[in-house]
């Protein structure tokens, strides 16, 4: 499925059945023009740990999401957790306490899945432009995930209809067996092209 839209900008290609989604998200520069994000080994998919699941260390988005201090980041992510608390999603699930040593002290961390990242930059201060984009991003990537997801009306209604046609074809093909049909393939073909 490939899907292209720039008043927003947004370009993907989304592989089946496994799924595999690159995204490319376009936003104007300084002239008007679109351009893609910047593509660099700090991007926030390059960011992503796995271990079982995958994550995000918050310190590390920190840099790339252009915060100077932990507080203006902490702020986000505890608007983030009240997201989750009023909307009853566990929040230990997604915001993962993970103190950690950062030039030989410790530091207060947090694992964060994709929602909480999410819902971190949704609820960051948008005037930063890193922000800005990381709205986007997320903005983006859940209208592509709509798109390669959702299963419209139209075609939910055809899968009922061929479900409920394999399984007369089922009941047909043990009642002609029952009743001694020899050559099945030849008594569908009978039955089809009389009803053509």
């Amino acid at each position: 499925m490939g899907y292209r839209r720039f008043a927003g900008g947004i370009e993907t290609a989304v592989n089946g059945p496994c799924f595999a989604i690159q995204l490319t998200v376009m936003a104007a520069n300084d002239e008007g023009n679109l351009e893609p994000f910047e593509d660099s080994e700090n991007s926030f998919e390059a960011l992503a740990k796995t271990n079982g699941t995958r994550y995000w260390l918050a310190r590390d988005l920190m840099a790339e999401w252009g915060y100077e201090s932990w507080s203006a980041l902490k702020n986000a992510i505890n608007k983030a957790i009240g997201v989750c608390t009023t909307t009853n999603i566990p929040v230990s699930e997604h915001f993962i306490q993970h103190p950690r040593r950062i030039g030989g002290r410790e530091v207060e961390d947090f694992k964060m899945t994709r929602l909480a990242c999410c819902l971190t930059a949704m609820n960051g201060d948008s005037k930063n432009p890193a922000i800005a984009k990381a709205q986007l991003y997320f903005a983006a990537l859940d209208q592509v995930v709509q798109d390669a997801f959702v299963i419209h009306a139209e075609s939910m209604d055809r899968l009922i209809a061929r479900g409920e046609i394999s399984d007369r074809e089922v009941t047909l093909s043990k009642t002609a067996a029952a009743a001694g049909v020899e050559f099945q393939d030849r008594f569908r073909n009978a039955r089809v092209s009389r009803n053509v």
